[in-house]
């Protein structure tokens, strides 16, 4: 249509970051390690990443690998004979690829043992994600494991709704939370609000102290109430890629001063 500029694809190469159990190496979160226009150059980089963290890696402590039985195991080592005509299966455990071993083979060899470090990502218009935000601790929702920390966003606002019950129990807000002011003042529906605390057992408004106290209310309840707050105590935000990919950065810099 004349006038109009199709909207260029984007790639995201996201890559997996990886927790220890004493005994695997398990998928403990990811985040985006790069953001491209060309495809091409998006495919080889990512297929480039995949090599070389397979070379890398310690195949026997991979928690795929670590967990798969043994006539997987046979056939993978299988694949390896054929392509160099070494044996890489020692004991029940794949040990590292030989040094033979061409940068294509790795990368089938990774595609079939299903290993992948990292994902690309396509999105057909410019991407835009979703986060909820504690507006008291002026911070984002994250997700927590005992070896990585990262932002908790979706690529639509139902997706992360889906994560409210763990942001108010996170928060502790499904236990007690206090609202002080005037009745007219913390809420431009103040009739509404009157009406949803006749209506909610757990949620009350004392005049003298000017303090409005949610008790043990659910998570539609205190949406429900969230709604109608002039200072919501969250919000959903809505970020462009290069947003996450700064607040990403930002969690990742802070993990290796840990």
């Amino acid at each position: 249509m004349p006038g109009v500029t199709e909207a260029k694809a984007t790639y995201v190469i996201r890559e997996s970051q990886f927790g220890y159990n004493d005994e695997c190496y398990y998928v403990s979160g990811s985040r985006i390690r790069s953001i491209y226009q060309d495809e091409q150059e998006a495919q080889e980089r990512y297929r480039a990443l995949e090599v070389a963290q397979a070379r890398n890696a310690y195949l026997c402590e991979h928690e795929k690998l670590w967990d798969m039985d043994e006539k997987s195991l046979q056939e993978l080592d299988l694949f390896v004979i054929e392509k160099t005509g070494q044996s890489i299966l020692s004991d029940g455990q794949l040990e590292d690829f030989p040094p033979n071993m061409d940068d294509d083979d790795i990368y089938e060899f990774v595609k079939r043992a299903g290993i992948e470090a990292y994902r690309l990502v396509e999105f057909k218009e410019t991407p835009f994600f979703y986060a909820l935000w504690n507006a008291k601790e002026e911070c984002y929702q994250m997700d927590y494991d005992e070896c990585f920390t990262g932002l908790s966003y979706s690529e639509s606002i139902d997706g992360v709704m889906k994560n409210l019950q763990y942001f108010i129990e996170d928060n502790d807000w499904d236990n007690i939370l206090v609202i002080e002011g005037d009745i007219q003042h913390i809420s431009n529906s103040s009739i509404l609000l009157k009406q949803l605390i006749l209506n909610t057992k757990g949620l009350s408004y004392c005049d003298a102290s000017k303090k409005l106290t949610a008790r043990r209310m659910n998570v539609g309840e205190l949406a429900a109430l969230n709604e109608l707050l002039v200072d919501p105590f969250y919000e959903v935000r809505k970020l462009s890629i290069d947003e996450v990919l700064s607040i990403e950065k930002e969690l990742e810099e802070e993990s290796c001063e840990w």
